[in-house]
């Protein structure tokens, strides 16, 4: 047990929330608990070599409560959400050194981390309640605030975002050039890629999409250099794959050899090292594209009656080693 035991000798039980998480480093871990007060959730952090318990947010009172837990990438900082301070969730920042508690976000109840651990990226409508949802970047560096998408209004909104592993960009989906069609945009965050005064560069990823076609998901590579996305980009209500790279501007449908009919579905994800993409359809096929030879590899075939493929999961990259003359992999 990492936090304290009842008075007593083992009194009433209380409850930890499914929510706790490790630093990124493994030295802390972070959960939610009423463990002073019933029905009352605290967060606390466990320095896992000292023993030593710390609260990263003033304590809880009845009605108000605390959760979305996420380390910085460093493991020197924590972000949470609470409407402590009003009716609705803002996001908090703790840092493990000094102690301090600082706001980041009006209505906002996540955040996402660059991997550099110097930037917190979110969603918000600012507390206006009109479910316009813009993109911010909050630079823990210099403290400021920035936001990343054009002007947009009601009813147009960002839906979803995700950092590069290189932090110099930013993807995201909305519906800010026609209310109709979600479509897939990228900001270029870095200052060296970017003429000196010139404010980061933004660009549609996908072709103009048919009134009610949309860009539904988006996935980075491991590396930060191409992107791969689910659309009805070419037939309407049918989705396909596409890979763009970075570098090149290249799109390309990597779904095109489908049989009639057939689509991918919501599942799909990069090898780990990004040579490779795995797939299924919707008659449940098993697909992996291949970078290097631009072409598909069937990997299951299509099942039927009661069986179904439910979820996707590459195995960790296993490194070679030498023992005893001989290569293990």
């Amino acid at each position: 047990e990492v936090f304290p035991e009842e008075e007593g000798g083992g009194g009433v039980l209380r409850d930890v929330y499914n929510v706790y998480q490790w630093s990124p480093n493994g030295q802390y871990l972070s959960y939610i608990a009423d463990q002073e007060e019933d029905e009352v959730f605290d967060a606390y952090i466990v320095n896992l070599e000292n023993k030593e318990v710390t609260k990263p947010a003033p304590d809880m009172i009845p009605g108000k409560s605390i959760y979305n837990l996420s380390w910085s990438p460093d493991s020197k900082y924590l972000s949470y959400a609470s409407n402590i301070n009003g009716s609705y969730y803002q996001t908090y920042l703790f840092d493990l050194a000094s102690g301090e508690r600082s706001q980041i976000s009006i209505k906002n109840p996540s955040c996402q981390w660059s991997e550099d651990s110097q930037k917190i990226a979110y969603l918000s409508d600012q507390g206006n309640y009109n479910y316009t949802y813009n993109l911010y970047n909050f630079d823990l560096t210099k403290e400021e605030l920035t936001k990343e998408n054009p002007d947009i209004a009601p009813p147009k909104t960002i839906t979803y975002f995700s950092w590069s592993s290189n932090n110099q960009y930013l993807a995201y989906l909305s519906n800010q050039d026609q209310e109709e069609s979600y479509e897939a945009y990228l900001i270029n965050l870095d200052p060296n890629s970017e003429e000196e005064g010139e404010e980061p560069s933004l660009q549609k990823i996908n072709p103009d999409l048919a009134k009610g076609s949309h860009v539904s998901s988006l996935i980075w590579s491991p590396d930060g250099q191409r992107l791969v996305y689910r659309a009805d980009q070419e037939v309407p209500s049918q989705q396909d794959l596409y890979l763009f790279d970075l570098a090149s501007q290249e799109l390309i449908n990597i779904s095109q050899d489908l049989n009639e009919d057939e689509e991918v579905d919501p599942s799909y994800l990069w090898s780990l090292d990004g040579r490779e993409i795995l797939f299924m359809t919707n008659t449940e096929r098993l697909l992996m594209y291949q970078l290097e030879q631009k072409s598909s590899l069937q990997l299951a075939p299509s099942f039927e009656g009661s069986i179904h493929l439910s979820s996707l999961k590459f195995a960790p990259v296993l490194e070679e080693t030498e023992s005893a003359g001989e290569t293990t992999e």
